[in-house]
């Protein structure tokens, strides 16, 4: 079982605590504030979140400020709208207005203000979330006009990576609260909802390979910063670690390892443009194994060593 702190702790020293926490599992919460002006839009954001909680982990984390705290023990109610959406382990919702939920990979539900309900991982899984609040007149016209519903909750809309980008796009917005970034965000949450409903409507069966795919594009966007057990990935999917490596390979075009670094030459590229960060200390966040390997793969994929790329794109 991967140890988080281990890493962290061994990482410390090459690692500024920004630079770990931007990449690895991007865990994350805010609670932006709002005035009655704010309200005005129509709707605003209450909260935004994503958490990765390891198996026999507490939860919630106690990370959160007292007042944002609650109990999986007990059922509570909320002043505002959640969109909670799940992308790894398993769980439990139940709501005063509905049945009890086994909540898995690829589910999303929503908690509405003043109706009891509860929610948590699995001990032995734990699970990812990603969550925003939202208020305001807008959203209770959708729930009026049952666009969304406290009597269903529940949308088992598989796993998508637009869900998971437009979260993080959310994200970023919330963090870096440029002028207008309360507007920007409640777009991107409509646009959150807007797609929630397009999926859950156009639904279709898929292909299982289709859906093999999906699902380890997915795991691999989440972890690919960590060395991935690709035997365990194919057990998890349910296939042979032979079958996954030439289903993908087949269907991406790229084989299982090199969608991976792909992944993390993307996010060293940002990294470089967009940071002060030392090279060798992107290179071992990105999970590289020393600064020369990442230096010569980095040249093979882009045909610029790493400090020529930052200073051709910095600021960009």
């Amino acid at each position: 079982m991967f140890n988080l702190e281990m890493f962290f702790n061994k990482q410390i020293h090459f690692l500024t605590f920004s630079l770990y926490k931007l990449i690895y599992f991007k865990n994350f919460f805010k609670y932006p504030t709002y005035s009655e002006t704010d309200l005005d839009w129509g709707l605003v954001v209450t909260t935004v979140g994503h958490t990765h909680i390891l198996p026999n982990s507490p939860y919630p984390s106690l990370s959160h400020p007292a007042t944002h705290q609650f109990s999986n023990e007990r059922s509570r109610k909320i002043t505002d709208y959640q969109i909670v959406y799940i992308t790894s382990g398993e769980g439990i919702f139940e709501t005063e207005k509905s049945n009890k939920y086994i909540v898995k990979p690829g589910t999303a539900f929503i908690l509405f203000p003043g109706v009891l309900h509860k929610y948590y991982p699995q001990k032995q899984s734990g699970w990812t979330e990603y969550y925003v609040g939202l208020s305001g007149n807008n959203i209770d016209k959708l729930t009026q006009k049952e666009f969304l519903s406290p009597n269903k909750p529940v949308f088992e809309v598989g796993l998508h990576e637009s869900l998971v980008n437009l979260y993080n796009e959310l994200f970023e917005v919330v963090e870096e609260q440029m002028i207008g970034y309360k507007q920007k965000a409640s777009g991107i949450a409509y646009h959150l909802i807007g797609e929630l409903l397009h999926i859950e409507r156009n639904q279709s069966v898929t292909s299982f390979t289709e859906e093999l795919i999906k699902n380890t594009k997915l795991f691999i966007s989440e972890r690919y910063t960590e060395k991935i057990d690709w035997y365990e990935l194919g057990r998890q999917q349910g296939v042979s670690y032979s079958k996954l490596r030439k289903e993908f390979k087949s269907y991406v075009g790229i084989s299982l390892r090199q969608y991976q670094i792909q992944l993390r030459i993307r996010e060293a590229k940002s990294l470089l443009a967009q940071t002060n960060e030392p090279i060798k200390h992107i290179a071992l966040a990105l999970g590289f194994q020393n600064e020369y390997y990442f230096n010569t793969l980095f040249k093979r994929k882009t045909n610029f060593s790493p400090g020529v790329y930052r200073n051709k794109h910095k600021g960009f």
